[in-house]
């Protein structure tokens, strides 16, 4: 599965098969793209069941230094 087939469907010049971009301005894109949407956004969205799920699993892998 490609990494971005949980942020609805390939971006820009992807395919849904495609693991990387095609070159190095595309991938400049789809970052832009993407950081735009999650980082730089007054929109919260919340994490996918599977971010959750890793992230909830980290704690039985790796101990808490806290």
């Amino acid at each position: 599965m490609a990494w971005w087939n949980d942020c609805n469907g390939p971006g820009p010049g992807l395919s849904a098969t495609a693991d990387i971009p095609a070159d190095d301005k595309t991938a400049g894109r789809v970052f832009g793209d993407l950081y735009d949407r999650f980082i730089d956004s007054e929109v919260e969205e919340p994490p996918s069941e599977r971010i959750a799920a890793y992230v909830a699993a980290l704690p039985e892998r790796w101990c808490d230094l806290t």
